[in-house]
């Protein structure tokens, strides 16, 4: 499969701020920056793009929360980690897992014994934590979308669970005519609301059933799966991905924003938000017509 690589600077690119519990939106115009990202675009180059207007422009300390660790959160943190790795990365200060911890202790009905900051380690949790290098002291999770890509049916549960959190929604633009014509049709709950559809009824199938779906796609076939409502592009036929728990052969699908995972004809996929896999319960071909 051929990908059309760009090369861009954040002059190019245009932003939109989505704060979830207000409603409000703050846009920022193309910033100068010498910074180059590469790709067709993929998220982890948006992602990239957002960590430099938040610390760079606008002056605040930024984390990368990596999806594939088993604690993304405490990771970022620099928590539960060996010190060897401590020595060599910055980290944010501690009040920033003071303040997180706080926030959840006192606003969450569900800590009970469990430790606050493993609740909000669950698939959904956004790209990046950004906080305040100076008093106030102040944390901000923002998930990273680059429109049309829609959100997955865990993120927004994820807002659900934790609405008393700041979380944000960073969209990433190729020009400023692509923002604007965006935002003035999107308000923070029209955006929301027309990703948050309700998950579609899809019964289990059969595994012979979905050994078959697996076995007859081809390289550029489009395909759904699970509770995913966009179709993935299929990228490999024969594909394996290394887990902590098993190995995972079958096709490697591509989605959009160029995220990758393999399904497997076993019934596993390496969903990539971890070092584990998961179910695969229902797979469909999508046939033009």
């Amino acid at each position: 499969m051929t990908h059309h690589s760009v090369t861009r600077t954040l002059s190019d690119l245009s932003f939109a701020v989505y704060e979830i519990e207000s409603g409000d939106v703050d846009t920022y115009d193309p910033i100068d920056d010498s910074w180059v990202w590469h790709g067709n675009p993929i998220q982890g180059d948006a992602e990239r793009a957002v960590e430099r207007l938040f610390e760079t422009t606008l002056g605040y300390g930024v984390r990368n929360i990596d999806h594939k660790q088993k604690y993304p959160l405490q990771n970022a943190l620099g928590l539960k980690l060996n010190h060897s790795r401590r020595s060599f990365i910055s980290y944010p200060p501690e009040w920033v897992p003071e303040y997180l911890t706080n926030e959840i202790v006192s606003k969450s009905s569900s800590v009970g014994d469990a430790d606050p900051l493993d609740l909000v380690e669950r698939d959904g949790i956004p790209d990046l934590l950004v906080y305040t290098k100076e008093s106030p002291h102040e944390c901000t999770l923002v998930e990273v979308k680059m429109p049309p890509e829609t959100f997955e049916p865990t993120q927004i549960e994820w807002f659900k669970q934790f609405p008393f959190l700041d979380i944000r929604v960073a969209c990433v633009f190729e020009s400023q005519n692509q923002r604007d014509q965006f935002i003035s049709s999107y308000t923070v709950e029209k955006l929301l609301q027309n990703v948050a559809q309700e998950a579609p009824d899809r019964p289990e199938l059969p595994p012979s059933e979905l050994r078959d779906v697996i076995e007859q796609v081809e390289v550029g076939d489009r395909i759904l799966f699970n509770e995913r409502q966009s179709p993935y592009t299929v990228v490999s036929t024969d594909a394996t991905r290394s887990t902590n728990q098993r190995e995972v052969s079958g096709i490697e699908v591509q989605s959009r924003n160029g995220n990758t995972y393999v399904l497997s004809e076993a019934g596993d996929w390496y969903c990539g938000n971890g070092p584990y896999c998961r179910s695969l319960w229902w797979a469909e071909l999508i046939t033009d017509s």
